[in-house]
């Protein structure tokens, strides 16, 4: 646009200077041209921000085709982003949770285990641990990464992943019975 309006001027300077237009023509002339400009440049918004609505679109959708929750925590263990999982292990809409307390979503006891877990990664540390808890899909034997988030070189939260090892950990402990 800038390019445009450097040619512009210097075409109706031309224009003017050889007496082809008179200086309320142009003054029409411009108006009209800074008129579609404006429309043109409004259009363009609305083809950008349509464009980045719809790659945030398909961008939600890959960690809600994920059999894993997936879930991001400020510093004070609110979540800021949950995946659709949350649905079929929590059986409430994933929105509902979203700023809400970590410790308004579990057991008291499994709130302290998580609580001193996120601590270490708030610290800067990648956190893996496996434990058995009661969703209210059921029990399960879940894999747990905490991994830091950090913003300019401070920990802004965490990144949450939860894998379901339940149908192994059944597999293993039958074997264990058999033997």
């Amino acid at each position: 646009i800038a390019e445009f309006n450097i040619l512009r001027r210097v075409i109706f300077r031309t224009l003017e200077a050889k007496g082809a237009i008179t200086s309320r023509e142009r003054d029409i002339i411009y108006e009209s041209i800074s008129i579609a400009l404006a429309k043109a440049g409004a259009e363009y918004a609305r083809t950008q921000i349509k464009e980045v609505e719809q790659f945030k679109t398909r961008l939600q959708l890959i960690p809600d085709i994920q059999p894993t929750l997936i879930a991001h925590l400020d510093r004070e263990l609110h979540y800021l982003f949950v995946n659709e999982t949350y649905r079929d292990w929590f059986h409430v809409d994933p929105s509902t949770l979203l700023n809400k307390n970590v410790a308004d979503i579990f057991s008291k006891d499994i709130y302290e285990a998580l609580k001193n877990k996120s601590k270490e990664a708030l610290q800067g540390k990648t956190v893996h641990f496996k434990h058995w808890v009661t969703y209210p899909s059921g029990k399960k034997y879940v894999e747990v990464t905490y991994k830091p988030h950090f913003e300019d070189g401070e920990v802004t939260g965490i990144f949450v992943s939860v894998d379901d090892l339940t149908e192994e950990m059944t597999i293993i402990e039958t074997l264990r019975q058999e033997q």
